[in-house]
């Protein structure tokens, strides 16, 4: 929560982390929807 806060303010003064944060943060979700899908499957596997 705090952190958000940070991060938030760090984009109003600059423009190239605000870059580079969405860049990051579009990343993570597309790379958070895959480790839900293969650690599922690897649990998954794990205990069968």
């Amino acid at each position: 929560e705090k952190a958000e806060e940070i991060i938030a303010e760090i984009i109003t003064k600059d423009p190239k982390f605000a870059t580079i944060y969405k860049s990051y943060s579009d990343y993570k979700k597309t790379v958070e929807k895959w480790t839900k899908i293969s650690e599922y499957a690897l649990l998954r596997n794990r205990y069968e």
